[in-house]
């Protein structure tokens, strides 16, 4: 009977660890959040249970004097169902992520119905390159890109971030042979608007030295705002670096390749450009083989922004339209009345949708 006894006490002992284990895991991928406050949040034991089992969600737990140390971190953010644009740049730009200069990941939404998460899940074990952030999807890029540094930074030691759409080609080889010549410190490296009380850069390109990402990250919490839209919010955090660097590089091509018939037989591509927007899937490979992607010998300087564009800061009542989102803070996880369907980019328009600006330097 006391061996009976014994064997229920130590099985039950078990259970409850496990229990408690995987409840741990999925608090701590929430990082600062408050969970409860948010619709994507809002599951049963049973649902974190099935969830752990071979798709775990993003660690953001420091890995302190355990942190890899690389040049770059690269992450691309990218929607559930967009593999063929994932499977794209496996084939293009990700041949230089073998290097142990950088390290590249895939950032995509953990929360979806198991048919997607399954489909997640093969791709997972056939690449090893995913993250899943605990989103469901929509318009949460500022969300996102919270937690992408926050990825970052607890697991690398790294001098630069690159965070860049799935839809961006990047001339990587030619990117990490400029880097070591680039400032240390408050670099925001990117595609620029320049209006009057909206200077922001463009999030489907932006490059950040450390000392940047550390600064976003050290916010006080109850005052840290997010924002549907990365770029917006971004540009808010920055308003209180005053020594900030802004580097719009012309190299940078923004308007949508894709939709620009000519850039279909274009070759040696990063002769000229160092990313080139709008490269959706079968572009992006066909960049792959014809870029010519290597270091080049001359690195253009860095001109002073303020020289060619005569605005500076940026102010969210000063946007207008559909962009217009006024920022909450990040612990309230606030929807905005958004619902959490893929966005649509420019690939499924024929007329694509800019980004409002009168003039960009």
């Amino acid at each position: 009977m006391w061996k009976s006894y014994s064997r229920r006490l130590q099985v039950s002992v078990a259970v409850a660890i496990i229990l408690t284990t995987l409840i741990f895991l999925q608090l701590t991928s929430n990082v600062f959040l408050k969970t409860h406050n948010h619709p994507s949040y809002k599951t049963t034991l049973g649902d974190v249970l099935e969830r752990q089992e071979d798709f775990i969600l993003a660690d953001f737990q420091d890995r302190g004097i355990n942190k890899t140390e690389v040049l770059l971190v690269l992450i691309v953010s990218s929607a559930p169902r967009r593999k063929d644009r994932r499977d794209s740049i496996r084939q293009s730009y990700w041949k230089y992520c073998k290097t142990s200069q950088v390290i590249c990941v895939f950032f995509t939404d953990g929360l979806v119905d198991n048919s997607t998460r399954d489909q997640l899940r093969n791709e997972s074990r056939t690449y090893g390159d995913l993250r899943y952030q605990p989103l469901q999807g929509g318009k949460e890029f500022g969300y996102r890109f919270l937690l992408q540094i926050k990825w970052a930074m607890a697991h690398y030691e790294f001098q630069y971030l690159l965070r860049v759409d799935d839809d961006y080609f990047v001339c990587l080889n030619r990117l990490l042979n400029e880097l070591p010549r680039r400032p240390k410190n408050n670099l925001v490296w990117g595609h620029f608007y320049c209006l009057k009380d909206l200077v922001y850069v463009d999030e489907a390109w932006m490059i950040f030295s450390v000392d940047v990402i550390r600064t976003f990250l050290s916010q006080d919490d109850k005052h840290l705002v997010c924002h549907p839209h990365a770029d917006q919010q971004i540009a808010i955090w920055l308003n209180n670096i005053p020594g900030r660097i802004y580097f719009h590089d012309p190299r940078l091509h923004h308007a949508r390749a894709g939709l620009i018939p000519e850039f279909k037989t274009k070759r040696d591509i990063c002769n000229v450009y160092l990313g080139v927007h709008g490269a959706y899937s079968d572009l992006m490979a066909y960049f792959g083989e014809v870029s010519n992607d290597e270091a080049k010998g001359h690195v253009m300087n860095i001109a002073d922004y303020r020289l060619g564009c005569p605005h500076w800061g940026f102010e969210w009542t000063e946007m207008a339209g559909f962009y217009r989102f006024e920022p909450k803070p990040c612990v309230n996880m606030s929807s905005w009345g958004l619902d959490h369907n893929m966005y649509a980019g420019d690939e499924e328009f024929v007329t694509p949708k800019e980004a409002p600006s009168s003039s960009s330097t």
